[in-house]
């Protein structure tokens, strides 16, 4: 749990790093593939739903309302798909 804020804490760092440099442009937040992992494949059930949890705050609940909306059900879409490949 500690790594996984530290690594949140770290993104969030480094996109403010970014629009700052970018003088404020659209900068994708950082790290945002292995927030993905670290929900899917965490063995932690609390990490997990912390990865979850920022997310949903970056695609959902973020300053720009659902404007990531498509991308985030591409993501979940494209997860699913890979998991239910790798039942058969």
């Amino acid at each position: 749990m500690t790594g996984l804020n530290l690594f949140q804490h770290l993104c969030n760092l480094a996109r403010l790093a970014t629009s700052a440099y970018d003088g404020g442009s659209n900068s994708e937040l950082c790290g945002m593939d292995q927030f993905w992992g670290i929900a899917l494949r965490a063995q932690s059930g609390d990490v997990s739903r912390a990865a979850i949890q920022y997310i949903n705050s970056y695609y959902i609940n973020g300053k720009t309302g659902l404007e990531k909306e498509q991308e985030f059900i591409s993501k979940c879409m494209e997860s699913l798909m890979i998991a239910s490949s790798s039942l058969e």
